[in-house]
């Protein structure tokens, strides 16, 4: 753990002398410094005072998406840290009740409203119209509800759907929840109705969850730190990550 502390502490002047230049400020490696600086003060965070420390490191990296602008969405690398740490800034908001950046709202609505390009939508990156040949598939499994509706969607694309559905419905409850804080919206019947609207929509996008999005739940006495003995096993955790987000929605609508 000292070790890890002298390194944590190496990493944060070098951080700072990044973030005093006005090109390595904006560089992919300093937008992930952050981001991996901020999960070390969470993991190893004893006290409360970790929250506020991530928080001001989320401001920060709202900052810096907002200095990178839209270039950033051009870019598979640019793409995936806007997603990854934008998300991060709304469940800070949701938790904070405040709303979300204007310009952070207005990229992440354009990045889960457009398709996928070719190469993002190849697991291998590698585009379907050249890896694949003729009518045959190999990524042709789809969920019931793809069948059924016979949407012809790869399952990287409907990932992508999906997740686009789950960010967008949080986004917007994170604006709702915000202007309930700041006494835009003050009546009450207005408020229940909205929230059930919420509540509706997120049970859509579950049912929609194709089977392998699903978890396993293990029940141990023996283990600590668990809730009521019990503790859930993702698969992925790009998986888990819209199910943590469906239950801070949840969570925060009681």
């Amino acid at each position: 753990m000292r070790e890890a502390q002298r390194i944590y502490v190496r990493a944060l002047r070098k951080l700072n002398n990044a973030l005093g230049c006005p090109i390595s400020c904006i560089q992919d490696d300093t937008l992930v410094a952050i981001w991996t600086i901020g999960a070390y003060e969470i993991i190893t965070g004893t006290s409360s005072t970790s929250i506020h420390t991530w928080r001001q490191h989320v401001n920060g990296s709202a900052a810096l998406l907002i200095l990178r602008g839209q270039s950033q969405l051009s870019t598979p690398s640019g793409l995936s840290l806007f997603s990854q740490i934008s998300s991060q800034i709304v469940l800070c908001c949701l938790q904070s009740e405040l709303p979300l950046p204007p310009k952070i709202l207005s990229m992440r609505r354009e990045v889960f409203s457009r398709p996928l390009t070719p190469v993002e939508a190849s697991p291998q990156g590698i585009p379907y119209e050249a890896e694949h040949h003729g009518d045959t598939n190999p990524h042709a499994e789809m969920s019931t509800l793809q069948k059924e509706l016979q949407v012809q969607l790869s399952p990287e694309e409907f990932h992508h759907q999906q997740m686009g559905n789950l960010y967008t419905t949080v986004d917007n409850y994170t604006v709702f929840r915000a202007a309930i804080r700041d006494g835009s919206i003050t009546d009450l019947k207005l408020m229940i109705s909205t929230l059930l609207e919420f509540d509706t929509e997120l049970t859509r996008i579950v049912s929609a969850f194709p089977a392998g999005w699903s978890f396993e739940t293990v029940y141990s006495k023996s283990m600590e730190m668990t809730y009521n003995g019990a503790f859930d096993i993702y698969h992925n955790p790009h998986i888990a990550m819209p199910w943590n987000y469906l239950r801070s929605v949840r969570i925060l609508s009681m």
